[in-house]
């Protein structure tokens, strides 16, 4: 009895659903609201139901979020997204791909602001990629970053600043490389690096660093990228903090550090970048801490330690990195 019923409600059904959804596409409009009764999506759709002409987003509030342009489904021409305060967030151009395979690409001006209206971030697509020059700011509005894109990659001019628009670091790029002098600063303006890259993009040359005092920090030379000759480093205070050299191989011969009030706090040798040789650590007071010995870079023979008392307290045997007995005193 049942069975007739069932099957004149089914085609009803489905005739209806038929009918609203053909209704529903042929009328190229989908529009929804927030339950306070403001609107929260409009948008058009073409004959074939894909999204098309300008669709519009609201908060809750009633306050715009977004306004894009639609062409057959995909993105063409400007995106405007709202913060909910009403202030701009970003601006973005598209345009579909040259081979109209589906892809978008994102072209044209790009500007992203804080929601105070200053502007956070600008520049420029290319057929999807960034290109020409690009800048970042600070919430407070002071340029943080500018840099000019070439081929998806960095080229010419390249600076940074901090916050109270002191310049902090300057220098050129050649299709991503590091190329000739570069320089930064502290936030007081004080000098804080110099270094040459050479047309490889590799550090070449003297490099000197400094503290924010203006006391020296690091001084020595680079060749290919790799350390070369003496190095020696400054704690803040001006007193030498380390002294070493550098082979082809890395850290050769004689190694020493001192503590910042100019004691000896360690000496030791490297061969072809690996410990061999005498060890000795001293605490800052000047007594003895450590006292070792490196074969290649492993412990090797009898090690000694002190306590800061001066008191010996321990003994260790070492055979090429292997403890072989331990002492404690």
């Amino acid at each position: 009895m049942w069975q007739p019923f069932f099957r004149f409600w089914l085609i009803n059904s489905l005739l209806f659903i038929f009918i609203t959804g053909k209704l529903w596409a042929q009328s190229g409009k989908e529009e929804a609201f927030w339950p306070n009764g403001n609107p929260k999506i409009l948008g058009f759709y073409d004959d074939k139901h894909y999204k098309h002409r300008e669709w519009k987003e609201w908060y809750e509030t009633g306050q715009l979020k977004k306004v894009e342009i639609f062409y057959r489904g995909r993105r063409d021409g400007l995106v405007t997204e709202y913060y909910e305060n009403g202030q701009i967030r970003y601006q973005q151009g598209y345009k579909p791909s040259i081979n109209f395979n589906g892809s978008v690409l994102v072209d044209g001006s790009w500007v992203e602001y804080y929601p105070d209206g200053k502007k956070m971030k600008a520049g420029t697509y290319l057929n999807g990629v960034r290109d020409g020059v690009w800048q970042e700011w600070f919430a407070t509005g002071t340029l943080q970053k500018e840099e000019t894109i070439v081929n998806l990659k960095k080229n010419g001019s390249y600076k940074e600043w901090y916050e109270n628009e002191q310049l902090r670091l300057a220098g050129t790029y050649t299709a991503d490389n590091k190329i000739g002098p570069w320089q930064e600063w502290h936030a007081n303006g004080q000098l804080a690096k110099e270094e040459f890259f050479n047309n490889a993009g590799k550090l070449e040359g003297k490099v000197i660093s400094f503290y924010p005092t203006g006391q020296k920090k690091t001084e020595g030379e680079y060749r290919n990228s790799l350390r070369t000759g003496n190095w020696n480093e400054w704690h803040e205070n001006g007193n030498l903090k380390i002294k070493a050299y550098y082979g082809p191989y890395g850290l050769q011969g004689s190694y020493t550090e001192w503590h910042t009030n100019g004691g000896k706090s360690l000496e030791t040798f490297y061969k072809d970048n690996k410990l061999h040789g005498a060890w000795q650590e001293w605490f800052s007071t000047g007594k003895l801490k450590t006292e070792g010995y490196y074969s290649q870079g492993l412990r090797d023979e009898v090690w000694l330690t002190w306590n800061v008392e001066g008191t010996k307290t321990k003994q260790v045997i070492y055979n090429n990195g292997t403890k072989k007995k331990e002492t404690t005193f």
